[in-house]
């Protein structure tokens, strides 16, 4: 199986009336990484957020992450 974590992204948080009103600045990969990445586990972790070419390998070198994600979603909700 794979998990796919998302950085936090300033961009992300909720905006009504032109204020943003969740700042959620959790550090998902070091929150949850070790849990998806624990001793004996079979699951990939898949890493995504405004990652760079050089972070994410070096994500990868360092043995963090399996795979890192490029790209984000144009449209998140349609209407």
């Amino acid at each position: 199986s794979v998990v796919q974590l998302v950085r936090y992204l300033p961009s992300m948080d909720a905006e009504f009336d032109g204020k943003k009103r969740s700042l959620t600045h959790l550090d998902v990969l070091e929150t949850f990484g070790p849990h998806v990445r624990r001793e004996g586990s079979s699951t990939k972790l898949f890493f995504n957020g405004d990652l760079g070419a050089k972070e994410g390998n070096d994500l990868i070198e360092s043995g963090k992450i399996d795979a890192a994600v490029y790209g984000r979603s144009y449209i998140n909700n349609p209407e």
